[in-house]
């Protein structure tokens, strides 16, 4: 009997490391905010359906995300459709509003130069991304290149994919 007692003993022990290691390490605790992407391409409900999917792909990674009815709230009022053109003190405080210890926000043009009516496949495109730690008080640029796509889905999957991997990278 005091062997199975050991034993038992032992796996919660061991459980519970696991759980400690888990929870202290790699994702940080604090709200990821994301924020707007302006781009000639994109309208109001292309864009929200980008930031939703990057928000997806945060969750699935683990990070606590400031959801999507939180941040429709930016669009009403003084900030009525400026979600995409926010300067870094307005990032700062709806951090601040939203207790979110990070933000992102960004753009996407042509890397070719010029203006396309959509993401042409065959051309190649430019996601500026900007990051913010608020517990740093810093922001971060990052630069994506991509080819365009003819779906649309398709085009949303890679560059949530390069992001997801210069957030973790900024963090």
């Amino acid at each position: 009997m005091p062997k199975r007692r050991n034993i038992w003993i032992g796996a919660v022990v061991a459980v519970a490391l696991l759980l400690v290691a888990a929870l202290s390490g790699g994702v940080p605790r604090e709200r990821f905010l994301v924020l707007g992407f302006s781009a000639y391409q994109l309208n109001d409900v292309q864009d929200r359906l980008l930031r939703e999917a990057l928000m997806r792909r945060l969750v699935s990674d683990g990070y606590r995300v400031v959801t999507v009815m939180e941040v429709e709230s930016i669009l009403q009022g003084e900030r009525r459709g400026r979600v995409r053109s926010l300067t870094r003190e307005e990032v700062r405080a709806l951090c601040r509003d939203f207790d979110a210890g990070y933000a992102c926000y960004g753009w996407i043009d042509s890397a070719e130069g010029g203006k396309d009516d959509s993401f042409a496949e065959g051309k190649r495109y430019r996601c500026s991304l900007v990051t913010y730690r608020r517990d740093r008080d810093t922001f971060e640029e990052h630069s994506v290149v991509f080819p365009g796509h003819d779906r649309l889905n398709d085009l949303f999957e890679e560059i949530v994919e390069a992001l997801a991997s210069r957030i973790e990278g900024a963090l």
